[in-house]
């Protein structure tokens, strides 16, 4: 890291970034408030092997593009060889992965000044362990709207609804949901009722994953009803190759989030 004026002018922070934790915001919030460029290192699939004893449930590409969508993080680097982090002879590794990721995101940056279609859409989720899974929605919504408002599903909702406890409770999950790039603002959510939601907050449409249709108590009239309020609906195709449950699993929790003792059925 190099020093420039109060600032410092590159930092570095790495992890696996297989889920995203209020411990991940807070370090990277801590950084940028010291360093005028932040990158993150995420661990290649095969050290994250060699570092836990098992296999990701979720590859590099997925955990990669969770990093780069968290506010503050300006660049995203792949680490493959802790020796790379401490060696003075191997960091030329690091400085040309990172003025490759500079050159690749500019194009990435090109494609996303597209002009969008709604100006602030709405989605909705418990966000329980973010993941890559979660973040799509969030990704799918940003390419229509310019900005998003996020619910969060309180943790007495989450219960009622699913009978089974967050890992994360619902203050947590709402700082992760806000630290994402392009979120205009967070709520704590005790409703689904898509009317309801439409008189408290302005927005121009609703994104929800296509999962939703043709589950008990969804309306097919909804569509009709909020059209006559100026708002539109947009589906998404629900990620199906990783879940909290998946993550659950791979952590050693039960389904409110306890630790499993050596023994017991998984």
């Amino acid at each position: 890291m190099e020093e420039n004026n109060e600032k410092i002018k590159t930092g570095l922070i790495h992890g696996s970034f297989d889920m995203l934790e209020t411990r991940d915001v807070d370090a990277i919030n801590l950084a940028k408030e010291e360093c005028k460029t932040l990158v993150v290192g995420v661990y290649s699939d095969e050290m994250y092997e060699r570092l836990k004893g098992k296999k990701p449930e979720i590859p590099f590409k997925d955990r990669k593009i969770l990093a780069e969508y968290v506010k503050g993080v300006d660049y995203v680097i792949e680490i493959d060889d802790q020796d790379d982090l401490y060696k003075e002879e191997n960091k030329n590794k690091l400085r040309e992965a990172l003025k490759k990721e500079i050159e690749e995101k500019k194009k990435r940056e090109e494609e996303k000044n597209i002009k969008k279609k709604y100006k602030v859409g709405y989605i909705q989720g418990t966000f329980d362990m973010f993941h890559r899974g979660h973040l799509n929605l969030f990704i799918n919504a940003l390419k229509e709207c310019e900005t998003i408002i996020v619910g969060v599903n309180s943790d007495e909702f989450v219960q009622r609804r699913k009978h089974k406890v967050p890992v994360v409770p619902c203050d947590k999950r709402m700082i992760v949901a806000d630290a994402i790039k392009g979120v205009k603002e967070v709520h704590s959510m005790n409703t689904m009722d898509k009317l309801e939601i439409a008189e408290l907050y302005d927005f121009d449409v609703i994104c929800l994953g296509d999962d939703l249709k043709g589950k008990e108590g969804y309306d097919e009239n909804l569509e009709t009803k909020l059209k006559e309020k100026g708002i539109d609906i947009i589906y998404f195709p629900y990620t199906k190759e990783v879940s909290s449950t998946a993550l659950r699993k791979q952590l050693g929790l039960d389904a409110n989030g306890n630790k499993i003792q050596s023994g017991e059925e998984k």
